[in-house]
């Protein structure tokens, strides 16, 4: 089961990849199934990210922005003909992993931050409501002292 989903995974990025090579654009933002992908181009080497959540263009841009300055640092970039080699590949992974923490548990706190607000936006409209009936009660009162005056006045006037 896992090797299906990396490989429609591999087969997703291949296409975007693709889509990107001929759009020739330095950020690009594909949606494809249930994902997202952006990808930024930079200096002939494409960054892909996958994201779940459409919304947020932000973090997926920031952190391939990061981890693209991050990795034209890498000692191993300056060498005159740079294939990709192991020894990139294992030192940048714990870098992916770090970055990947770091955006993810932001994303987090951005969720949380999300439905406070959007708990606290319900409480004031719900407080706005019942003002709003408070105020209609009291119209409402009025309305009917108002009427139980006229009733007694028209009383008073017919027994005179």
């Amino acid at each position: 089961m896992k090797r299906c989903w990396i490989s429609s995974f591999q087969e997703a990025a291949a296409t975007v990849l693709k889509l990107v090579l001929l759009r020739a654009e330095p950020k690009t933002i594909i949606q494809m199934g249930s994902f997202v992908y952006h990808t930024l181009f930079i200096d002939g080497i494409t960054y892909l990210c996958a994201s779940d959540n459409a919304l947020d263009t932000v973090t997926p841009s920031a952190f391939l922005k990061n981890v693209s300055e991050t990795f034209l640092r890498n000692p191993l970039m300056s060498q005159e003909h740079f294939s990709p080699s192991n020894a990139v590949a294992t030192d940048f992974q714990q870098v992916l992993g770090k970055y990947m923490m770091k955006y993810n548990k932001n994303q987090e706190d951005s969720l949380i931050s999300a439905l406070k607000s959007q708990v606290t936006d319900v409480k004031n409209v719900m407080t706005q409501n019942i003002d709003k009936i408070l105020e209609r009660e009291e119209r409402l009162n009025i309305f009917t002292d108002r009427t139980d005056d006229l009733q007694t006045t028209v009383s008073v006037t017919q027994l005179s």
